[in-house]
């Protein structure tokens, strides 16, 4: 998924967690409303450095350093899915949508721009998600995506 604006923030730390096996059915438990929560994205090799670079944002700081709302995933129980970003005072910035499928331990996210897949791990209202992507664009999928979710709705519905 896409970050959309102002997120720019880099630096050096340690590493990221992963989603373990997802224990519940996330057809059932996946539809609803979901506030990001924290993210991590690592980078070896970044822009050709032989350092890692980290991106990392949690909730307390979102929107002081970003100047956006964490943005929200509504997944419908239809399987279709879209990603609101929206500015401070609450106005639409962009918005992507798909459809979403789950395997098991496993989430498809499918756009018209590609399809996104993530090991899943549901519990306590916190969705984890983590995968391996080209985050940095570099040609390989090194990088190391984390990110949390809270259950804000069970209601898909803005």
């Amino acid at each position: 998924m896409a970050l959309g604006c102002a997120l720019a923030v880099w630096a050096c730390q340690g590493e990221p967690q992963k989603a373990e096996t997802s224990k519940v059915d996330l057809k059932e438990v996946l539809p609803g409303t979901w506030e990001t929560k924290f993210f991590q994205i690592k980078m070896p090799t970044h822009n050709g450095s032989d350092s890692t670079s980290v991106f990392e944002a949690s909730e307390e700081y979102w929107e002081a350093k970003f100047q956006v709302k964490p943005y929200r995933t509504y997944f419908g129980p239809d399987q279709k899915y879209r990603t609101a970003y929206r500015g401070l005072q609450g106005h639409l910035i962009s918005e992507s949508r798909g459809v979403w499928n789950a395997f098991g331990d496993t989430l498809m996210m499918i756009q018209k721009d590609g399809t996104l897949q993530y090991k899943l791990l549901v519990e306590k209202g916190q969705a984890h998600f983590s995968a391996l992507l080209d985050w940095d664009q570099d040609g390989e999928e090194d990088d190391e995506y984390y990110m949390i979710y809270r259950l804000v709705s069970k209601s898909s519905a803005e």
